[in-house]
């Protein structure tokens, strides 16, 4: 029974994650955007927003996104070829990234104060998703990929395995064809 519980915990916190995490990501840069004036607004009621094109060219180069103190919030840039999105805490820290992998899929990772990855979800190849946690130490405890479920012990070495914890809904039966009303 103890390990049905830790599934369903896992799996539940794996949706809190997901979600949580694109709504921040949005709502941040959303706002971000907004309280620039990136988006044009800048604050001022009654005013029209009309987006502004920036264009950047070459290794190192990135929009940064400051807060009214001047401190970095948001870089949206290139890492090794690939766009990359990072929010930063109030001291310049790496807290979420988005990204795009070697494989051409996105990752969205959530990074403790410690500048920790604790966690990673995203697609591998053939668009399957992922779900990733990791301990204090950077390694990983436990991985849902597709419908099988991986812990590690503090080595890296699987110690339970788990195919088929998540169970496709069934199939809708197929929809009856429109019939015409009789006169």
């Amino acid at each position: 029974m103890e390990m049905q519980q830790r599934l369903e915990k896992l799996e539940k916190e794996r949706w809190v994650y997901l979600g949580l995490g694109f709504l921040a990501v949005i709502a941040g840069l959303l706002g971000a955007l907004l309280g620039s004036g990136f988006l044009g607004g800048g604050g001022n009621d009654g005013e029209i927003l009309q987006a502004k094109s920036l264009v950047l060219r070459g290794a190192g180069d990135a929009i940064i996104v400051q807060d009214d103190n001047g401190k970095r919030r948001i870089a949206l840039g290139l890492k090794d070829g690939r766009p990359e999105i990072v929010l930063l805490d109030k001291d310049g820290k790496r807290t979420a990234e988005f990204n795009i992998n070697e494989e051409d899929q996105p990752k969205l990772a959530f990074i403790d104060a410690l500048g920790t990855r604790r966690q990673r979800t995203g697609l591998v190849t053939g668009g399957e998703p992922t779900v990733e946690f990791f301990g204090f130490d950077s390694k990983r405890q436990a991985t849902l990929n597709g419908d099988t479920l991986k812990f590690f012990n503090p080595v890296g070495t699987v110690i339970s395995e788990t195919p088929g914890v998540v169970k496709p809904p069934p199939a809708r039966p197929a929809a009856a064809p429109p019939t015409k009303a009789k006169k």
